[in-house]
């Protein structure tokens, strides 16, 4: 019978778990090192309690957020219906023109979608939202 010269079922003996990296300081002075660490944490998280909580800058500001983000989406359904409307038109003339039915050239096409009085539309209502915006 031959000799094994490997063992494959057998756990690492140098694993990190059993050998933690670096030095162990079994010392006075770490333990000490660690009680005053943990007691400094400990007077930071008591006086860090005891200030007063003031909110009202944080709920005004909570306000103007909220303030904001309704008038920039006040008009988003006006605006997705808009845009529906020019860009079906703008793909009816494409479609057209690859099936040899509109002789215009792309930008004839572009101009005349921008004509529409609802791509116009478009524009000043997107506009509208988007200057709400500005931070007052």
């Amino acid at each position: 019978m031959t000799k094994a010269d490997r063992v494959h079922s057998t756990p690492l003996t140098n694993t990190s778990a059993t050998h933690p990296p670096g030095p162990v300081d079994p010392t006075r002075r770490h333990l000490l090192t660690i009680a005053a660490g943990g007691a400094f944490a400990a007077a930071i998280t008591t006086k860090a309690v005891a200030l007063p909580l003031d909110d009202s800058d944080l709920l005004k500001l909570e306000e103007q957020i909220f303030e904001q983000y309704e008038g920039a989406t006040a008009f988003d359904d006006e605006i997705y219906r808009l845009h529906r409307i020019w860009t079906d038109e703008g793909a009816r003339l494409e479609r057209e023109a690859r099936e040899g039915r509109c002789t215009l050239t792309p930008d004839e096409r572009w101009a005349s979608v921008g004509e529409m009085p609802e791509c116009k539309e478009h524009g000043a209502v997107w506009r509208f939202g988007t200057n709400f915006l500005v931070w007052r």
